[in-house]
């Protein structure tokens, strides 16, 4: 009525956005935002200026604080990034300054030129198995806009080492974009406390038939932050939230979640990946009321929970709700090749290559899909070509059983949902 009758005021609501998932065939992912609208008359006309601003985090979560200096799980630790061939490049001009720390960053790598680690080809790509490696997406800079000119005049690289190693126990360390920090003070921390499942990750026993095949085990944070093992150079400006095994994750908040097949993203192969968020920690029911939220708080199922997670915490006696907030996601990735040959030797004594022809008929094909009718293993998945992506990435099963799909969704196993974009 306000904005009708040309009155400025301001509305607190929720606001529905769509947001992409990954890539442009990957669809979108609903996502709902506390907004603050704000509006106000045009003097001398008819129209009604108005515009929004998203509730900043730091209002309502509490934002991530870096370990304290010389924190014991990482004090004898180093933070090394992906860009393997720069650490080699930028060590062998001897004109720059700073050659040596390159050096002795690429030896302490144990660079495998020839791509194989673990007897796993990653076709070609140098990896090291020695250490794990970090991303930087674009928004963990303070000054995202130089990103890229930063990476191409080889500024990025050797000064994000050096905050994350020489610098990060230093008290005179800048420790926000406002007082001249080089990272966003959200993305440091998240590097620092990462770096803790280093030595983990690289300790486990990765043999057998469920574990072997496995490539790469990462951890990416919702500040743009990715840190893996083995470690092998990504493209610029890698950003885990856009990456399909985060948007599953993240979309499946309540369970483990199983993407469908995708290329990697250094091109190495064709993964299909495991992943879990990892949410905001809440120490208490009263904590998280202060802050408007219920993380901590007493809960029966989901429902009674505004992140839809109800879940018992490790060590404790009683369920409670997880914190809305996803602060991470954890992921394994595993070369489909190789998965769709376990998932056929678990089920070869139940399904079969043929569909049933009649009522009597005792042949079965099986399929594999997540929630959203998408095929993660099928029949057709038998040989993929990384070339064709639309052949097994994002493909529902409708295009392969579309009288089954058309019976499933009358039984309500699948509900179509539809969406009317007006901008």
């Amino acid at each position: 009525t306000k904005m009708v009758n040309q009155i400025a005021g301001t509305a607190k609501m929720t606001a529905r956005q769509l947001r992409p998932r990954g890539g442009v065939l990957d669809g979108v992912m609903l996502v709902e935002d506390e907004v603050e609208y704000f509006w106000a008359p045009v003097p001398n006309s008819q129209y009604v200026v108005g515009y929004s601003l998203a509730t900043p985090d730091d209002v309502h979560y509490r934002v991530p604080l870096e370990p304290v200096a010389h924190w014991a799980p990482t004090v004898h630790l180093t933070n090394y990034l992906h860009k393997l061939l720069d650490y080699k490049t930028l060590g062998d001009d001897l004109s720059r300054d700073d050659a040596s720390i390159m050096q002795a960053a690429f030896a302490a790598l144990d660079v495998r030129e020839d791509g194989i680690f673990n007897g796993i080809s990653y076709n070609g790509i140098w990896v090291t198995g020695a250490k794990s490696v970090i991303t930087l997406a674009e928004r963990s800079l303070c000054a995202p806009e130089k990103f890229t000119q930063y990476d191409l005049d080889d500024v990025l690289m050797p000064t994000a080492h050096e905050h994350l190693n020489e610098l990060r126990d230093d008290p005179s360390r800048p420790g926000s974009c406002d007082d001249g920090a080089f990272l966003v003070d959200r993305a440091f921390a998240d590097v620092e406390l990462t770096l803790a499942v280093e030595e983990p990750w690289i300790a486990r026993d990765m043999s057998g038939p469920s574990r072997s095949s496995f490539a790469i085990t990462g951890l990416g944070t919702a500040s743009g932050v990715f840190r893996f093992w083995p470690g092998y150079q990504l493209y610029r400006g890698f950003d885990p939230t856009v990456r399909p095994w985060y948007y599953a994750a993240t979309a499946n908040k309540e369970s483990l979640a199983i993407s469908t097949p995708y290329v990697a993203a250094a091109g190495e192969g064709i993964y299909v990946t495991i992943s879990a968020t990892i949410f905001e920690g809440a120490p208490s029911c009263e904590d998280s009321a202060a802050l408007g939220h219920d993380g901590g708080c007493a809960c029966a199922d989901g429902s009674d929970c505004e992140s839809g997670v109800c879940r018992i915490a490790g060590g404790a006696s009683a369920a409670t709700c997880t914190s809305a907030r996803v602060e991470a996601v954890a992921m394994g990735a595993r070369f489909y090749a190789d998965f769709h040959a376990r998932m056929h030797a678990l089920t070869e004594n139940s399904c079969s290559d043929e569909a049933a022809t009649d009522a009597t008929s005792t042949a079965r094909r099986c399929y594999l899909v997540d929630a959203a009718g998408y095929a993660i293993w099928a029949p057709q998945f038998a040989a993929l070509n990384i070339y064709d992506t639309r052949s097994f990435q994002s493909v529902p099963l409708a295009r392969f059983e579309g009288r089954v799909f058309h019976e499933l969704e009358k039984l309500g196993v699948f509900t179509r949902y539809t969406e009317i974009l007006y901008q």
